[in-house]
């Protein structure tokens, strides 16, 4: 405990005598603890495996999805989201954990950072257009979080996300205003709003929360598209 407490994540009230601050209370959260398990215990083993893999590669930039610090450091053949697929524990710890982005933030800031009224604002949407494409959006929690701060946005908000992650948002019941759509960002985008162009896609925001790029190529490419 002394220990932790000189790192700051407890407060030590007298010798011996211990009390929770806002950075333990951030781990009650089981989110917040399914996160930092993924972090260190499961991400983490590829970054401690990075000096032995790129020795092994002779210092070389790393372009294989298949062939990264990941596996070198599982031991597998299996990339990061086949690895997942292949262990339904992992998968609901790493969908749990995606989670804790909405919940650390809406405890660390009194209003949401980017100003979705006022940019949406600007466009003539419908509540038949689609306003927001929440691109790997696990359970829905980012578009949960923009409703709340912003409830009087116009236009359908869609999450996105492989079958697996959205049979389990559905399963868990997601809000009536989010439209849920298993699809892959190593694909192109599916979904055509008011302001399609044939090099892109048409809504009016993309959101990219933790996109990994290991695959290459996608369909981030031309068009009237916003990213933040």
């Amino acid at each position: 405990m002394r220990a932790c407490t000189s790192t700051h994540l407890f407060q030590e009230t007298s010798p011996s005598h211990y009390t929770q601050n806002a950075f333990s209370a951030i781990f009650v959260i089981p989110a917040n603890r399914d996160m930092l398990k993924q972090m260190y215990d499961f991400l983490g083993q590829g970054v401690y495996a990075m000096p032995r893999f790129l020795e092994s590669t002779k210092y070389q930039n790393p372009t294989d999805y298949n062939n990264s610090p990941f596996q070198f450091g599982h031991h597998t053949s299996l990339g990061f989201w086949e690895y997942l697929k292949e262990d339904p524990e992992r998968a609901k710890m790493f969908n749990s954990g995606m989670q804790s982005l909405a919940t650390v933030g809406d405890a660390t800031r009194s209003a949401w950072p980017y100003p979705f009224d006022e940019e949406l604002g600007k466009e003539d949407i419908r509540e038949s257009d689609v306003a927001i494409v929440d691109v790997g959006g696990g359970r829905g929690q980012a578009l949960e979080a923009i409703k709340a701060a912003f409830p009087g946005l116009m236009g359908r908000m869609v999450l996105q996300d492989v079958h697996d992650v959205i049979d389990d948002a559905k399963a868990r019941g997601l809000p009536s205003f989010i439209e849920p759509m298993a699809a892959s960002f190593f694909e192109r985008q599916p979904v055509k709003g008011k302001h399609t162009r044939a090099s892109g896609i048409g809504v009016d925001f993309v959101t990219l929360l933790l996109l990994p790029h290991e695959k290459g190529g996608g369909w981030l490419t031309g068009g009237n598209l916003r990213v933040f």
